[in-house]
């Protein structure tokens, strides 16, 4: 275990600066974890929408005019959508926009 400071002796801090520090950490984790969510979640929705509709990533990459390489990022989730391609995406679905 890290021995405080003296400073920090001298007040009786360490351990609550300690849980600080840990508890700022974890909250800092959940974010950054948080902020990928949505990346998978809307990969997930075109993969399975593509799937359930019969198409190929050859096929719905021309509709939506992006190239396959793209689409095929964007489906595993290394390739963050811009706005314009996810509307390009949605519309080349016949799946609704909703952005809020």
């Amino acid at each position: 275990m890290k021995e405080d400071s003296p400073l920090q002796a001298v007040l009786g801090i360490g351990d609550e600066l300690r849980l600080l520090a840990n508890r700022l950490d974890e909250l800092g984790r959940n974010r950054e974890q948080k902020a990928f969510r949505p990346v998978a979640e809307i990969s997930d929705a075109i993969h399975h929408s593509r799937k359930d509709q019969g198409l190929t990533l050859r096929g719905l990459a021309a509709l939506a005019e992006i190239s396959v390489a793209t689409l095929q990022k964007i489906e595993n989730g290394d390739l963050s959508i811009s706005v314009k391609i996810l509307h390009r995406t949605a519309n080349a679905l016949g799946l609704s926009l909703w952005i809020g």
